[in-house]
C-alpha cells in the first residue's frame, strides 16, 4: 500500500505528516507493507525542511532533516492507494490534476475524523452553484436584461451610467433574494469544508510548528490504526 501526504511547499506540513507517519507505521510493525511519500503542489524539489519543523520533530524523536521537497505530479497521484491533503484546497489541487483520483484523496482532518463524507459536500456545492447560476440566467432573462450589452454600455455611454447602474442594481436586488437560502448553504458547506484544513506554520514561531506536529500526529495515529484493522481483516481472509 502507498500513501501521499500533499501540502503547499512540502517543507513543512506534509514533510512531518511522511516522517510522523513512517514512525506509527514502523510502532505497529506496518513499516514493510505500507510506502509513505509526500509532495508540495508548488514545491522546489531539493528544498530542506523548515528548521522549525525540523526542531519540532526532534520533540517526538525523529530526524526530518535528509528531508527534500518533491513536487507533486500526476504519477504520484495515480500511484497512491490513499491521498491525504493538509486542506481542502489542497484536495482540490489534487483533483484537477487526476480528477480520477477523487475516491482516494482527503483532507488529512476530515478523514482521521470523518464527520461528513467531503465528497458529498462538494456534489451539494456543486448543484447549489447550478442552482444559482439557473436562477441568475432566469431572471435576467426574465427581466428581458443582456448583462454583457449593460455592461458594454456603461463603459462606452457614460452619460447613461446612471441608469445602467440602476438596472443592474434592481437586477442583483433581486438576485440576492432569489438565492439568499442558496448562498446561506454554500457558505456553511465551504465553511466545513475548510474546517478539516491544517494550518500553515510557515515563517510562524517554533510553538505553532510543534502544535501542528503534534496535530499531524494525533490524526496520522487515527489512519494507522485503521489501517491496522483492515490490514489485519484482509490477512484473516
Amino acid at each position: 500500500m502507498k500513501i501521499l501526504l500533499v501540502c503547499t511547499g512540502n517543507t513543512c506540513r506534509s514533510s512531518m505528516a511522511e516522517a510522523i507517519a513512517r514512525d506509527l507505521l514502523q510502532e505497529h510493525g506496518l513499516d514493510h507493507r505500507v510506502t509513505v511519500v509526500s509532495a508540495g503542489i508548488a514545491a522546489y524539489p531539493g528544498q530542506p525542511a523548515t528548521p522549525e519543523a525540523v526542531a519540532a520533530l526532534e520533540k517526538q524523536g525523529i530526524d526530518l532533516s535528509g528531508h527534500q521537497a518533491r513536487l507533486l505530479t500526476p504519477q504520484m497521484i495515480k500511484e497512491a492507494d490513499l491521498i491525504l491533503t493538509m486542506t481542502w484546497a489542497h484536495r482540490q489541487k489534487v483533483l484537477q490534476l487526476v480528477p480520477m483520483a477523487a475516491e482516494r484523496v482527503y483532507a488529512l482532518k476530515q478523514w482521521a475524523e470523518p464527520a461528513e463524507d467531503p465528497n458529498e459536500l462538494e456534489l451539494r456545492l456543486a448543484e447549489l452553484m447550478q442552482q444559482i447560476e439557473e436562477k441568475e440566467q432566469a431572471l435576467a432573462t426574465s427581466w428581458g436584461i443582456d448583462l454583457t450589452a449593460l455592461e458594454q454600455e456603461r463603459e462606452a455611454l457614460r452619460q447613461r451610467l446612471q441608469k445602467v447602474d440602476d438596472q443592474l442594481q434592481g437586477w442583483r436586488e433581486k438576485l440576492a433574494d432569489a438565492t439568499w437560502m442558496e448562498w446561506q448553504e454554500v457558505m456553511n458547506l465551504r465553511r466545513k469544508l475548510e474546517s478539516g484544513d491544517l494550518p500553515d506554520p510557515i515563517g510562524r514561531p517554533l510553538q505553532v510548528y510543534q502544535q501542528v506536529a503534534w496535530e499531524l500526529r494525533e490524526h496520522l495515529s487515527r489512519m494507522v490504526k485503521d489501517l491496522v484493522q483492515k490490514l489485519n481483516e484482509k490477512k484473516e481472509d
